[in-house]
């Protein structure tokens, strides 16, 4: 292993990377070098995930092409093919058996957990479920008609949930499923949501109970009746 260091606009990077001095590792097209540098579970935060791996892939550029360095800010583009290239990974992980028989054939195997939901392999190699909506005229919202499959034990899944979850002001649990829907699938995304709220530290003080007070004991001298006159 070896730790580099990448200097941005908004502080350091440190990266434990393995091999990384292998020009033809980073050369090849079936390696995937950018999950050999970082782990999932060091990030918190959607956006330094993305950040990172946009960093990524600019170094691993750089050692491809010296000549083509990259100093610009990041762009959306560059954003959308970091969050691409962590999904992928997760698939292959958490659905290898699928992810390696649907490129061969149409269909996946009757006793796996995606067969009723027709998923499919795409253009960008990200495997995708047919929705109810694939009908719909409107070619923009391709995310919404065909959803990328995800996993519900993925550190990825937690991340992106916990971002919908912060950049719709803290919305509750209906809401947040409504905007993951509208790019994701995932089963058993609902306890998971769950979760993600119940941890949520802002939400607990916002939703937090004030304490109930113990009345105190009557005094003794205000027990007794006074004697009549």
């Amino acid at each position: 292993h070896q730790e580099i260091i990448f200097k941005t606009d908004k502080g350091t990077l440190n990266c434990n990377v393995i091999n990384i001095q292998d020009r033809a590792a980073l050369n090849s097209k079936d390696n995937d070098p950018i999950h050999n540098i970082f782990y999932l579970n060091r990030f918190s935060n959607l956006n330094r995930l993305l950040n990172a791996g946009v960093y990524v892939r600019r170094f691993i550029n750089f050692c491809r092409y010296p000549n083509n360095k990259i100093i610009e800010p990041i762009i959306y583009n560059e954003r959308r093919l970091s969050e691409l290239d962590h999904v992928r990974f997760e698939q292959k992980k958490c659905f290898s058996t699928e992810y390696e028989n649907l490129p061969n054939s149409e269909e996946v195997s009757k006793s796996s957990v995606l067969v009723k939901f027709n998923p499919f392999i795409d253009d960008e190699s990200i495997m995708r479920c047919n929705s109810r909506l694939t009908t719909r005229l409107d070619s923009s919202k391709y995310d919404l008609k065909y959803p990328i499959i995800l996993s519900t034990h993925s550190r990825l899944t937690y991340l992106i949930v916990r971002s919908i979850h912060e950049k719709n002001f803290h919305c509750g649990s209906s809401m947040t499923l409504a905007k993951f829907q509208e790019k994701y699938f995932c089963l058993r995304i609902r306890g998971l949501i769950k979760f993600v709220l119940s941890s949520c530290l802002k939400c607990q003080r916002y939703n937090a109970k004030p304490i109930k007070n113990r009345f105190a004991p009557i005094e003794s001298c205000r027990l007794y009746t006074s004697p009549s006159p």
